[in-house]
């Protein structure tokens, strides 16, 4: 009841505020016409509206809540970096604005004020127009042109350009652009990390804790029965878990008490109960960070810690966001509330607890939240760590696959990115036996916990290429999405890190202002101009391919060219090449000792191969010179070969037509074939 209460007092007072501030928003402009519209005041939207206004385009700022910056302000002190000779352009300019405050030369870790007050200070030094409260109700479009957005306090925003840097991905969906959320299966992309896991590489219990009741049949709260014949790599709608990056301190002279929850249940706590009182778990319970310490504090500047997940049991609210990506805002707030509601009740548990050790209760007892930081909203953070939630499906996707494929784009590339495949973990089954859970977590004969669906694996340092950012054209002509980008659930893992937002925020600012400059509505800002984005990028220091520390793609196979002229001898062909030492091989007519003749008994029969090769990988171009040479009703066609074959014998079964190129996986022999 108490919780029910609670939800209902802070969606009273949201509304309270929508409306008030929908009276105040009446009695003046309704609607404002603009070159970009960026939806989102995420660290992204801040640097794409920042770039498009640095290339002179009258830039809105849609912010949905009342503190700009994302996660950046919002408590994710401790930034994921990754390789920091990627970030260039106006990221790392943000990040050497965070050192000077500290008298670095550049400081990638952030307080969240500091952030903050950063932030601000870039969009005042720009013609950006920030607007706050200002959550998207619906799209106008003119067939794949969208003209428009209204917000759901009734103000309009016209737009030549449209940008969706929002973590939820609010605005495309509205725009009828596909997206997807949880997790595809391994098969669809050929992802061996995406679907269902049955292994992870962190956060996991490494021990027996019984998830049952004391009937052994009812579930303890936080864990799930298992799916029913779901198998290793199926698709499920199952996102990874969402927590608070809360700021916390050990300087008392800067400490709030952890607060405890109005609905705070300690029958909920049994599972955790169990783990933490298991005596090898509570003797590693000081470690500062790790698979058992039930936190992980990663140091910030000014003695504070960035709290965030470490463990099995810990600030993640594990099966908690599942319905987040398609809810409605009403739904979101109580998803919102509820993991506020968790993590708070997680530190409390963890601080307070009477079986849990002392010297555990301690350490937890030894933060507080950080007086200074989040005054507003009682130290506690606004912005709910949504590390993912819907992608949009665009005409290619960013997969497992992309980053090793294709290293580098070229002028296709608009930024670097060097993080791991990072997802939490889904859900918490418990798991009867180990039958039940694919055989997989401890080995144990009864009943356990386990996590599912963490991946922690580097994919090295990789170029971003700008199809990421573009819907299909049929759905959408002068849109961009920067935080919600064409990708699958593990290549959203890489790219969702807030420097990677930054970066993909800058190239998205630099394509919407060079496509606000055509004057054609019927322009399509998928076919923008790669070079000029390119070259805008490089101007404003933005890394790409080597600059990024990427090695240059190595050189294709040499194209193994073979001239057949009517003059040279056989000795002008490769010793590598098997052919009738009696009869050169070439087009037209076949020749003796490097002669033409007419005579039948020297030709060839149509289509039997005179020139035959062991396969190499690569390429086969075939060139026919026209002359004096009767080879003008003269056909050439290369074959490869995938089962042994007798050279000299004409292609039946087993030979291909490659069409000039012979497909390097199944080669085994090529023949040049003149069929006439």
């Amino acid at each position: 009841l108490e919780s029910k209460m609670a939800t209902l007092t802070t969606l009273t007072a949201l509304l309270y505020c929508l409306v008030s501030f929908s009276i105040a928003i009446q009695q003046g402009v309704q609607s404002d016409e603009y070159d970009v519209v960026v939806y989102g005041a995420t660290s992204g939207g801040i640097m794409a509206a920042v770039a498009a206004s640095k290339l002179g385009s009258k830039v809105a700022l849609l912010d949905p809540g009342h503190r700009i910056g994302g996660m950046t302000t919002g408590g994710l002190g401790k930034t994921d970096v990754g390789n920091p000779q990627v970030i260039g352009g106006m990221a790392l300019q943000f990040y050497k604005m965070n050192g000077a405050h500290y008298n670095k030369s550049v400081e990638y870790d952030v307080e969240a004020s500091v952030a903050l007050a950063l932030f601000e200070k870039i969009i005042k030094g720009t013609t950006v127009t920030l607007v706050q409260n200002a959550l998207v109700a619906s799209v106008q479009k003119s067939g794949p042109r969208l003209t428009s957005l209204t917000t759901v306090d009734g103000r309009t925003f016209l737009g030549k350009t449209f940008v969706d840097a929002s973590y939820e991905g609010d605005l495309m969906a509205r725009s009828g652009v596909s997206y997807t959320y949880g997790r595809e299966s391994s098969s669809q992309y050929n992802e061996s990390l995406n679907g269902y896991r049955d292994s992870n590489e962190g956060h996991e219990f490494g021990v027996a804790v019984n998830p049952f009741a004391a009937d052994n049949k009812t579930l303890l709260p936080m864990v799930v029965a298992p799916t029913p014949n779901m198998t290793v790599g199926m698709a499920d709608k199952k996102v990874q878990s969402y927590n608070f990056r809360v700021c916390v301190t050990t300087n008392k002279d800067n400490q709030v008490p952890f607060p405890k929850p109005a609905n705070y249940d300690p029958a909920y706590w049994e599972l955790a109960r169990r783990y933490f009182t298991i005596p090898e778990i509570a003797s590693k319970a000081n470690a500062p960070c790790g698979n058992v310490a039930g936190y992980c504090g990663g140091s910030i500047p000014n003695n504070k810690q960035d709290l965030n997940n470490g463990g099995p049991i810990s600030t993640d609210f594990v099966g908690g966001a599942h319905n987040y990506p398609d809810a409605n805002y009403s739904e979101r707030e109580q998803i919102f509330q509820a993991h506020k509601d968790y993590m708070q009740g997680f530190l409390w548990f963890m601080s307070n607890d009477e079986a849990l050790s002392p010297a555990l209760k301690a350490k937890f007892q030894s933060f507080g939240l950080c007086k200074d930081e989040f005054v507003d909203s009682d130290n506690w953070p606004t912005q709910m760590y949504v590390r993912e939630a819907r992608r949009m499906v665009g005409d290619k996707i960013f997969t497992q696959n992309t980053p090793s494929e294709t290293r580098t784009w070229g002028n296709a590339s608009i930024g670097c990115g060097s993080y791991n495949f990072d997802s939490h973990t889904a859900e918490r089954l418990a798991c009867a036996s180990s039958l039940e859970c694919n055989g997989v977590g401890p080995k144990a004969s009864g009943a356990y916990a386990w996590n599912e669906g963490d991946v922690e694996t580097g994919p090295g340092i990789y170029d971003i290429p700008i199809w990421v950012l573009f819907p299909k054209k049929e759905e959408a002509i002068n849109l961009l999405v920067g935080a919600s980008p064409s990708a699958s659930h593990i290549g959203m893992s890489t790219l969702r890190m807030e420097p990677q937002f930054m970066i993909m925020g800058q190239s998205v600012g630099v394509i919407s202002a060079i496509y606000a400059m055509n004057k054609s509505d019927s322009a399509l800002i998928q076919d923008v101009d790669v070079d000029a984005v390119h070259s805008h990028l490089l101007q404003q220091g933005q890394l790409m391919g080597a600059a990024c520390g990427i090695a240059p793609p190595a050189p294709p196979p040499p194209i193994e060219t073979y001239m057949v002229n009517g003059a040279g001898p056989c000795s002008l062909y490769s010793n590598q090449w098997v052919h009738d030492l009696y009869r050169c091989p070439c087009l037209g007519m076949n020749g003796v000792n490097g002669n033409y003749t007419t005579d039948p008994s020297q030709q060839r029969d149509p289509g039997e191969p005179f020139l035959t090769k062991d396969g190499d990988p690569g390429a086969y171009q075939i060139y026919r010179i026209k002359g004096k040479w009767r080879i003008a009703k003269s056909s050439v066609a290369v074959y490869y070969e995938a089962s042994g074959l007798n050279q000299m014998q004409p292609p039946t079964t087993g030979w291909v037509v490659a069409n000039g190129t012979a497909p390097a996986p199944t080669l085994k022999r090529v023949a040049i074939v003149n069929s006439q």
